[in-house]
């Protein structure tokens, strides 16, 4: 019902509003039906489809050792080729510092990772989490060089993992992994967390440390009162009716062969 009331007032909205674009949306737990729902009801036309996705681990009852068994066997034999090939130095830091933080920017200055959009902000969650004694940084070093860094929180028996890097030219040498493998013992057998929650991304390795994934949803809304809106939802209904038939159609031809 209120999601329904902040739908009609914005259809009402001046100036008026003709689109809305929402995500990402989680699905499993019902968030995105229920908007879709809500918005139609308060006269707009919602279309919704998955864009990404949410990993997340179960460790509940569980110790590091049990937790590092069930991983995959590629997994665990890129981390014993990999923990002897350097003299890797790991710290994990409970409270914000301004070197390791340092390096946590100059390593993801210098790995495949986008520019940072927002590295003010990023730095303030820290600082902000490290006051809730919620932050866990890790920092994997070559000779006093940082080639890995990792920014995640703990709170309320939930670890979520926010930032992660590593230096190009380090990637032989595996320290992700590296610094990974203590980052996931550090949470679960001294936060004794019950879940861990890798964020949005369906990067292919999140599979190997996570155990399941949940879709996220990007809805679209056309607000039905406006002339825009209606001709946005008629655009994108033909759309997504003409992908669907190229669909059944390739599918059609394909068992066909």
């Amino acid at each position: 019902a209120m999601v329904t009331a902040i739908a009609k007032r914005l259809a009402n909205a001046k100036p008026s509003l003709s689109q809305i674009t929402l995500s990402p949306v989680p699905r499993a737990d019902g968030s995105a039906a229920l908007i879709a729902r809500a918005f139609t009801l308060g006269g707009w036309t919602a279309f919704t489809a998955q864009v990404s996705t949410s990993w997340t681990a179960d460790v509940s009852g569980l110790n590091f050792a049990d937790y590092w068994a069930a991983r995959p066997g590629q997994l665990r034999n890129t981390y014993a080729r990999k923990k002897n090939k350097a003299a890797f130095d790991v710290k994990l830091y409970d409270t914000f510092n301004e070197e390791a933080w340092a390096d946590y920017e100059a390593v993801y200055a210098d790995s495949w990772k986008p520019d940072e959009g927002a590295p003010a902000f990023v730095r303030e969650t820290a600082l902000y989490e490290s006051e809730q004694g919620a932050l866990r940084l890790g920092i994997c070093r070559i000779d006093g060089v940082a080639v890995a860094a990792q920014f995640w929180t703990v709170e309320n028996g939930v670890a979520y993992i926010h930032k992660l890097a590593h230096r190009e030219s380090a990637k032989p040498l595996s320290p992700g992994t590296i610094l990974s493998h203590a980052m996931f013992e550090r949470v679960i057998d001294v936060d004794h967390v019950h879940t861990i929650n890798f964020g949005t991304g369906n990067d292919a390795y999140k599979a190997d440390w996570m155990d399941k994934a949940y879709p996220l949803d990007q809805i679209t809304l056309y607000n039905n009162r406006t002339l825009s809106g209606v001709i946005g939802g008629l655009k994108h209904r033909a759309k997504s009716w003409a992908k669907s038939w190229a669909k059944r159609l390739k599918s059609g031809n394909n068992s066909d062969d």
